[in-house]
């Protein structure tokens, strides 16, 4: 039982520190290409896309690494 409690601790930090760095990551992005004079529409188009091509290459990409 006490094996199973480590797994799960592990696995929330892994998951807490991927997110964090995903929000800093995606926060950081959007100021920058404010800075450089992009809209905020093309900004959120392009922070989407981003995400959909990384959600739709990411099975391709892990039947690769298997």
């Amino acid at each position: 039982m006490n094996n199973t409690k480590n797994v799960t601790v592990n696995y929330a930090l892994v998951q807490a520190t991927y997110w964090m760095g995903f929000a800093a990551v995606s926060a950081f992005s959007s100021v920058y290409m404010l800075s450089i004079g992009i809209n905020n529409s093309v900004i959120g188009m392009t922070l989407s896309l981003g995400a959909l091509a990384s959600a739709l290459i990411q099975p391709f990409i892990g039947v690769l690494i298997d």
